[in-house]
């Protein structure tokens, strides 16, 4: 059994580097004019990254022996810490975007985003400090499950830092996705009651609105997403500890089950992203199909 969990856990993995890596190609290479929300997508979509490629690797990393289980902790959970704390800045500007978009530009311009964002990554490093602390405090993977020292110290530091910062930054994310959807319900009543039918030459303004809306309603799924890894990581693992298999499910892999879904709900259904990489998967085709039909001149024919 644990050989097919292990099987699908690299899987996860290695199609979460994929989803996350083509976003963030696309928001970086592909995409010349950026805004707050695509300069906001690549940051965390990095922190998604930092977790997902040293667990891909990881293989090779215990074949080879020439890595340091401690670094590579530090490095996972910086990219988790960190991008975390992306998804709160996501949740306002997705708030901002939809009800007061009057101030979106000012409060979201490229300038004030590139400043939020440092803060994200600042204080992300920040907090991996008391984990650098060699055998006193570390988190390493061991036996295939995350896992904090044991010491009384890092104890402390893993309650506060990874349960209780995750389950506060969770609930103001929650909180602030709340206040979206309850505005937003409310204006659609309210159109309704009033029969407002505004012919929106405005059909552009409502485009913009329905992607905004688009991309806030991904943004809450995702969001759902990672309260329900903080809750298997910290109370659903609890239920059989003695089953390994179990406590593997609730922890590593139900976490990087998180952040493939990220790369895919928030960056791959991305209407932009999606668009591109359709096109692009289109275009390989034709030029297999006409490779083929090169190829094979009397096949065609007689079909």
């Amino acid at each position: 059994m644990l050989t097919i969990l292990v099987i699908l856990y690299y899987l996860i993995v290695f199609l979460g580097v994929l989803t996350n890596g083509y976003t963030f190609w696309y928001y970086f290479f592909v995409l010349k004019k950026k805004n707050s929300y695509s300069l906001i997508c690549i940051s965390f979509i990095s922190g998604n990254l930092f977790v997902l490629i040293p667990n891909f690797l990881w293989l090779l990393f215990e074949e080879t022996k020439l890595y340091s289980p401690s670094l590579i902790g530090q490095i996972v959970i910086f990219g988790y810490y960190s991008g975390t704390l992306g998804r709160l800045i996501l949740s306002l500007n997705r708030l901002f975007a939809i009800h007061i978009p009057f101030k979106y530009k000012e409060i979201f311009s490229n300038k004030h985003t590139y400043f939020y964002l440092s803060i994200t990554w600042i204080i992300g490093l920040i907090m991996i400090i008391p984990l650098s602390l060699g055998d006193y405090c570390y988190f390493i993977f061991i036996d295939r499950i995350w896992s904090y020292g044991t010491t009384n110290f890092c104890i402390k530091v893993s309650y506060i830092q990874d349960f209780l910062y995750g389950v506060t930054i969770g609930s103001i994310i929650i909180f602030i996705d709340i206040i979206t959807a309850s505005i937003l319900i409310k204006k659609n009543i309210t159109k309704l009651k009033n029969k407002i039918n505004v012919k929106i030459n405005k059909s552009s303004n409502r485009k913009r609105r329905n992607i905004d809306i688009n991309i806030f309603l991904r943004t809450v799924i995702s969001n759902i997403f990672l309260v329900l890894s903080l809750i298997s990581f910290h109370y659903f693992s609890l239920f059989n500890v003695g089953n390994f298999d179990y406590l593997f499910v609730t922890t590593s892999m139900f976490w990087m089950f998180h952040h493939f879904l990220d790369g895919t709900i928030v960056g791959l259904f991305n209407y932009d992203v999606k668009k591109h990489f359709l096109l692009n998967f289109k275009k390989d085709t034709k030029i297999i199909s006409h490779v083929e039909t090169t190829r094979n001149p009397h096949m065609i024919r007689r079909r």
